[in-house]
């Protein structure tokens, strides 16, 4: 049975050389697909593409051409690229806006495969929000863009995976041999305070004559990028320069691969060269001009530099250049074809099943102008619990059924939310202004029905009160005051002293209970709010711990305590040493709230942080260590191994490792064990530092004044 997919990034054959990457990379997996059609359209150089990529069928860029390539495809594909992206301007939300009222409009599924988030604000932009609760499945190419999109996506259609390009290199199993004494420049920028073309001259003016070689990934000649800033170096400068000269039109991946080579050392500002400098064996350095490069050096676990301003900066960083080692590479390669693989396979399956997509076929797509009162009805199913505390916020189990006639979509200007109101015994409402809303994970088309969890707040003032679900129209209308029998209602009791500690909650339950809460938590990805206040008091095994590990952190002038809960570690530190706290909820005003799995890390002013107690309350512990090691020089971390996973379940643990699995996730997450310590019982004590940096690279970028990332 013939699959039909229709590509629909727009920019394949304009002169990038890393957009074929991707393209190639996909060809390489689809290549255990014979029975797949491809169809893509271009504006610009079909011919080049059409040689180098065969397989697929080039249709010129119309919108006619592009309803017809679409109107006989199975499925609808964003291929690569950063589609969630701000930085460049709102060009490609806009034409990705465009596709998705045109798969809205022919009922063809969508998907995006190894794509780019920028930002949180890019993820929150109502057009990423549309094409977000649009797709049927998203896998990200990096880390760095499922945290980032993990708060605004159904989590069961949010997958990590990697970039496609890293499947060109299915046969790499060896670099190519590596040219000694080279160092290779690919820089691009997006604005011109970005880099300084001055201090760029005299980094090349320094090396030695024939030595430095001009790369490029891109064809044209763009403003700031690479063809723009060599025709602006001085011919003195260019004559230095070993000229990386390719003709877009003609060249196959294979001859620009080889064109690239090898340098020793390859610094660049572009995704994709450091994707392919990493496999042709070149210690890499990455210029973060964007989050995407800070994403891409954490993949490859490679330290950066901010700009292109000082040639002292430059000349310090290439000490800090690494060679991605060969088992990571492999994994992110590994990681890119599951996500080919699972990709093709819900393709070809939801093929065989004939089904078609229900979300927005015969409805305004994503629409969330005012709707019509007779369409808004929906039925909410729910527990209420008997019994809060004041102040105390729980988490509700919900079923939401649309039972309307128009598709409900949590996005601006008017968006559909489940809210709630409190009613004292008068029949007042109380606390307007403090209920909080719940965004819908996808849109709901009439008819259909999702699962989601409600965050509840009490009324600060003990007391008995009605509580009503419903769903709510921004600025249009509750769907309760319509027809009451689109929410439910229930009594509450609110009694006074103020939210018990959660962990007392928690603690309070059965042990059965606490194994069933772990659970859900696990199925569902919903933290455990145990951990939403801490108790004055703490074990002494929590003490001997901290002791422990601040013998290991004497020496450190700052420490950022991640997780820091009752602040135990603070009691064993040294004089003079300063204490960072960074924790989910304030302790005191020093605290940086954050949430180790969902926040970018901001910059702190220390390198050495400790992690005690907190790795087996993380769902994907992979991640947050990663970010831990683009920020530290040094972490201290511990973790319990004990093997009785029912007890782990009722302390909350939502994670389990023995000592092999948590070295083996240490060195995933870039770390080398510096030292080791068994505690009491299970319990193990870890110095993690970078596996690629030396402490004298280390000291080398410090003095450049190097960020990791």
């Amino acid at each position: 049975m013939t699959t039909r997919l229709c590509i629909g990034n727009d920019y394949f054959g304009a002169g990038n050389f890393g957009d074929d990457l991707t393209l190639a990379g996909f060809l390489a997996a689809a290549e255990r697909y014979p029975d797949l059609e491809i169809t893509a359209c271009t504006a610009y150089d079909r011919a080049a593409v059409a040689g180098r990529f065969p397989r697929i069928r080039w249709l010129p860029e119309s919108e006619a051409a592009r309803d017809d390539a679409l109107r006989n495809a199975d499925a609808w594909i964003a291929l690569g690229d950063t589609p969630f992206q701000l930085d460049s301007g709102p060009w490609l939300l806009d034409r990705n806006e465009r596709e998705r009222r045109r798969c809205a409009a022919l009922a063809k599924p969508m998907y995006l495969l190894g794509v780019g988030c920028e930002s949180r604000e890019a993820a929150r932009d109502p057009r990423s929000q549309a094409l977000l609760a649009a797709a049927q499945r998203i896998w990200t190419r990096d880390a760095f863009s499922a945290e980032t999109l993990r708060p605004f996506v159904n989590p069961a259609r949010l997958c990590l995976g990697a970039d496609v390009a890293h499947l060109v290199f299915r046969d790499a199993t060896h670099p190519p041999a590596c040219e000694p004494g080279t160092v290779g420049l690919l820089l691009a920028f997006e604005r011109r305070e970005q880099f300084d073309l001055g201090e760029l001259a005299r980094f090349v003016e320094r090396r030695p004559d024939g030595r430095t070689r001009w790369l490029v990934q891109e064809g044209r000649a763009f403003p700031h990028l690479e063809r723009w800033i060599l025709e602006r170096l001085a011919p003195e400068v260019r004559s230095r320069l070993i000229v990386m000269d390719v003709d877009y039109s003609m060249i196959s991946i294979e001859e620009y691969l080889r064109a690239f080579g090898a340098p020793e050392v390859t610094i660049t500002s572009r995704y994709h060269a450091a994707v392919v400098a990493a496999w042709q064996g070149s210690r890499v350095l990455v210029v973060s001009r964007s989050p995407k490069l800070q994403a891409v050096a954490g993949e490859l676990g490679l330290v950066g530099i901010d700009t292109v301003s000082s040639h002292l900066v430059m000349e310090s960083a290439l000490a800090s250049a690494a060679v991605v080692p060969r088992d990571r590479l492999l994994r992110l390669r590994d990681r890119a074809d599951v996500m080919c693989d699972a990709f093709f396979t819900h393709c070809l399956d939801r093929k065989a099943r004939g089904a078609t997509p229900r979300d927005e076929r015969r409805f305004t797509p994503g629409t969330t102008e005012p709707l019509a009162t007779g369409s808004l009805r929906a039925s909410i199913d729910s527990t209420i619990p008997r019994r809060l505390r004041a102040g105390e916020t729980t988490v509700l189990r919900c079923t939401v059924t649309n039972l309307g006639d128009a598709v409900y979509a949590s996005a601006p200007p008017h968006p559909v939310e489940l809210c709630y109101r409190w009613y004292d015994a008068g029949g007042t409402t109380v606390g307007a202004g403090t209920w909080l809303h719940t965004a819908l994970p996808r849109a709901l088309g009439p008819g259909e029905r999702l699962e989601l969890f409600a965050r509840v707040a009490a009324p600060a003032i003990a007391g008995d009160y009605t509580l009503a679900l419903t769903l709510l129209q921004e600025d249009v209308a509750w769907f309760d005051d319509i027809d009451p029998a689109n929410g439910i209602r229930g009594t509450v009791t609110v009694a006074p002293g103020g939210p018990p500690s959660c962990d007392e909650l928690f603690c309070d339950l059965s042990p059965e209970q606490r194994r069933a809460a772990t659970r859900r938590a696990i199925d569902t990805r919903t933290p455990l709010t145990r951990w939403s206040t801490m108790a004055a008091s703490a074990s002494e095994t929590w003490h001997r711990r901290a002791a422990a590990a601040a013998e290991w952190l004497r020496a450190a002038p700052a420490v950022v305590d991640l997780g820091c809960g009752g602040m135990i570690l603070e009691e064993y530190l040294g004089p003079g040493q300063e204490y960072i706290p960074v924790d989910l909820v304030a302790r005191d005003h020093r605290t940086i709230v954050l949430d180790l799995e969902r926040d970018a890390f901001p910059t702190f002013a220390a390198d050495t942080c400790a992690l005690l107690g907190v790795l087996a309350y993380l769902f994907e512990p992979l991640p947050v260590l990663e970010k831990i090691r683009c920020s530290f020089a040094c972490c201290v971390v511990s973790y319990n191994v004990n093997p009785d996973v029912e007890l782990r379940l009722s302390r909350g643990w939502v994670n389990h490792l023995d000592r092999e699995g948590l070295v083996r996730l240490f060195r995933d997450a870039g770390f080398a064990v510096a030292r080791e310590h068994a505690l009491e019982g299970y319990q193990r004590l870890f110095e993690l530092a970078p596996a690629s940096v030396s402490p004298s690279e280390n000291a080398e970028v410090e003095r450049a004044r190097v960020t990791l990332y």
